[in-house]
């Protein structure tokens, strides 16, 4: 294992996560290919989902990534994979903020011990689902069944907010 030559000194360190639109493929392969901690995240979200979306994450086409469905959980995988290499490579350092816009607040409430990973990736996964295809449905009958959907995740309930038009996110704030 590798570790950063440097000590972490007495510093505040938040994290910042990406959202939608940040996706590309083959993101995180390389990390998988040389961190186990990457690698066993990867493997895991396909068996949590009961599907391969590490195909679509590493190998395309990026019409497939870019739907909710794919891409929303795939950043999620990725940015946690991100903060376990991080965390092998510098320690076990404390976290005293964690954002992401959009989509990546939900990684961040993840990296912040609000919810596991499983129970964001599965929330994260239904999130996808909800907003695939684009405006399928009206925006607020979105918001009712993802508040339903936040509900039954254990932990505090998050709220949603409005981006203006047609579009939306989590706002990551305790209701």
């Amino acid at each position: 294992m590798r570790r950063a030559n440097y000590t972490l000194m007495a510093k505040k360190i938040g994290l910042l996560f990406s959202g939608q639109g940040a996706q590309t493929v083959g993101m995180g392969k390389d990390l998988a290919d040389e961190f186990t901690v990457a690698a066993e995240m990867f493997t895991s979200a396909d068996a949590i989902l009961a599907r391969k979306l590490t195909d679509v994450t590493w190998r395309g086409p990026i019409e497939e990534l870019t739907k909710t469905s794919n891409c929303q959980p795939a950043l999620f995988v990725h940015g946690l994979a991100c903060l376990a290499v991080l965390r092998e490579l510098a320690g076990n350092f404390p976290i005293e903020a964690a954002a992401g816009l959009s989509l990546g607040e939900m990684t961040a409430h993840a990296a912040a011990g609000t919810f596991d990973f499983e129970n964001g990736l599965r929330l994260v996964q239904r999130r996808g689902e909800l907003l695939w295809p684009p405006m399928r449905m009206s925006m607020s009958r979105t918001l009712i069944r993802l508040d339903k959907l936040c509900s039954r995740v254990s932990g505090p309930r998050l709220r949603w907010q409005w981006h203006w038009p047609k579009n939306m996110a989590s706002a990551g704030r305790q209701c």
